[in-house]
């Protein structure tokens, strides 16, 4: 969760420590427990320190060994003593005790630039080594650490906050039309490797950005696993096995058992606390679990707060529910004169971060089940057809039947034929082309031609499991990671997603489809007896509405339509063109539009703020 940022200086030239100090001071709002930074002749690190209840001796940051290699890393590193005993055969002291900061810097000394191929977890990182004058950063495999570059007067910058680089870069920065573009018919960037900043780029997930005498180099070490199928011949093993990689990633996450776990009545999330759970208990240690659950009262009839109360209860959790109807569309953040570094397509943002808030007065770190509807995406099509173009009829025949004994019904074999990446929550991209959008706009950019291209099948070539590849390899999940660091919310939480990890997602990516992944069959059955039947076995879920959607055609919603919108957003909008929201019938349609509204209040909120340039030079 901590701050970092480095400072490199054109060639010839030493870093400024002004430079970094004002790098530093912007990254005190999510580092505010210990602020340090470390010059190193044309590199400068800082790391502004973020207490977590699992760290009750963290090491000073920017850290060295030698005086010549520095590190300043946001890191929470997954399978700690498998690391430990690979670099056990490399010089230095044991690798035993070493917190994750030691362990990337022993891993670099053992291997070099590739050490990022050891390491799993959630992580970016910021690695200075002034004897070969290299600076190495690098990010986790799926992006869940942010980390952002912008280059300046023949040098850069680099940090994991989209903010400290904002406002290093100072005022005048011209925008990302395609990230603008993309947010208006998507929702998101769909591209992880730029920002809504033109001159700020993004580190994309499994990437590392290595700076070497004046060149860079951008490297993917990592891509997603595509081995399998992996067959068991008693369900019971592979049951068991999965069970247990989820344990261990459980366990990694919360290291001394205090953790609050964001909880709804459905599986995956009630999962997770059944697993911290027992892996706590497995530990000997005491479960300081509290679990948080959205929920609306009045404004419409939602039972997940019934069915989180009788998991909560099951499993001996306490539960506190933070309920959402008094929550008006676009409500500010309370974000205490900071602002969100992109724009966020959620009406209700304000929401969520209220319930973020309860959530870290228990723990500064949290568990959620994002993720289980990836890995256990259940489609069979192309699968059977895979079996089928393999000349393994029988084994078709056989997983057909083994789905049909246990689910009493033939797999939706068409089902996820035409798979949508962009959305990995469903829905089809079947409406027409936004027409208040502006024209000029649209033409520049290639709206109409991307618009079209996110509604066609998605390009991922894995034989069996297309759909859970492609929503991996898609700029969703990125997305979705910034806007959920507490660089981007402004609060002192982070989220873990151990559905997320890289041991159970490759290992259940190696699965067949059928009977595994069917209504997520293995996950029911790894938590039989764990959790309350009503529970383990209900359907899923949605919300029977959109909440936002419903706040928007309500009569106290109209001011929606009456609302000015800036002059630099009319440069992407056309409101003349635009139907009123209270008539649009259409839920996808009025979602989109609530997009303009959007972005009008963060270009407002740019304005107000008015970056500066501080940084006094590099």
């Amino acid at each position: 969760m901590s701050g970092i940022a480095a400072l490199v200086a054109p060639p010839s030239a030493s870093a400024s420590k002004s430079g970094i100090q004002t790098l530093l001071q912007s990254l005190v709002f999510r580092g505010p427990d210990a602020q340090e930074y470390e010059l190193c002749g044309s590199a400068a690190l800082a790391h502004a320190l973020l207490l977590t209840d699992e760290q009750e001796h963290p090491k000073r940051q920017p850290l060295s060994f030698d005086g010549a290699t520095w590190v300043a890393a946001d890191a929470r590193l997954d399978a700690r003593e498998k690391l430990a005993e690979a670099l056990q055969a490399a010089p230095g002291k044991p690798c035993t005790s070493l917190d994750d900061a030691e362990l990337i810097l022993r891993a670099y000394a053992a291997w070099g630039e590739r050490c990022v191929e050891h390491l799993l977890g959630d992580f970016s990182f910021i690695l200075w080594d002034g004897q070969r004058n290299l600076l190495l950063c690098a990010r986790d495999q799926l992006g869940v650490k942010p980390l952002f570059y912008a280059p300046r007067r023949g040098g850069f910058a680099v940090s994991n906050t989209l903010q400290c680089l904002a406002e290093w870069a100072g005022d005048g920065q011209a925008l990302n039309d395609a990230a603008v573009g993309d947010f208006l018919l998507f929702g998101y960037n769909q591209n992880p490797a730029t920002t809504f900043f033109r001159e700020i780029q993004s580190v994309p997930p499994a990437h590392v950005f290595i700076w070497r005498a004046g060149e860079v180099c951008l490297r993917r070490y990592w891509t997603c696993p595509g081995e399998g199928p992996l067959r068991f011949r008693r369900a019971e093993d592979c049951i068991e096995e999965f069970r247990g990689r989820l344990q261990k990633a459980v366990s990694d996450r919360i290291r001394n058992g205090r953790a609050s776990i964001l909880f709804s009545g459905g599986m995956d999330s009630t999962s997770i606390a059944a697993t911290a759970k027992e892996s706590l208990a497995a530990r000997g240690q005491p479960a300081n679990l509290k679990a948080f659950t959205a929920v609306y009262q009045k404004l419409f009839d939602d039972r997940e707060g019934e069915f989180a109360d009788l998991a909560a209860h099951a499993l001996q959790i306490p539960v506190e529910f933070v309920a959402g109807d008094e929550c008006a569309l676009f409500a500010p953040a309370g974000r205490s004169g900071t602002v969100r570094p992109e724009p966020s397509d959620e009406p209700l943002a304000a929401f969520g971060e209220s319930l973020y808030r309860a959530a870290a007065l228990h723990s500064r770190v949290g568990l959620a089940g994002e993720g289980g509807d990836v890995i256990l995406h259940p489609q069979s099509g192309p699968y059977l057809g895979w079996l089928l173009r393999h000349f393994h009829p029988l084994q078709a025949l056989a997983d057909v039947a083994k789905c049909f004994r246990k689910h009493g019904r033939l797999p939706p074999l068409l089902a996820g034929l035409r798979h949508k990446i962009g959305n990995p929550l469903g829905g089809d991209r079947g409406a027409a082309f936004p027409e208040w959008i502006a024209p000029e706009f649209a033409r520049r950019c290639g709206l109409q031609e991307r618009w079209k291209e996110f509604s066609r099948p998605s390009r991922s070539d894995h034989p069996f499991r297309p759909a859970a590849h492609g929503l991996l390899e898609a700029g969703f999940w990125p997305a979705f990671f910034q806007s959920i660091d507490p660089g981007a919310t402004g609060i002192l939480f982070e989220l873990r997603m151990p559905f997320f990890d890289l041991r159970v997602l490759a290992w259940t990516l190696s699965l067949p489809p059928l009977p595994w992944c069917t209504d997520k069959w293995l996950l029911r059955e790894a938590m039989r007896g764990r959790l309350p039947d009503a529970v383990r076995l209900r359907a899923k879920a949605p919300l029977p509405v959109n909440p936002a959607a419903l706040l928007a055609r309500q009569l106290s919603s109209r001011w929606l339509d009456e609302i000015e919108l800036e002059e630099e957003t009319r440069q992407y909008v056309a409101p003349e063109r635009q139907l009123p929201l209270a008539g649009e019938k259409d839920e996808q349609r009025l979602m989109m539009k609530l997009r303009t509204i959007s972005l009008n209040y963060w270009l407002q909120s740019l304005a107000q703020v008015k970056y500066k340039c501080r940084a006094g030079g590099l």
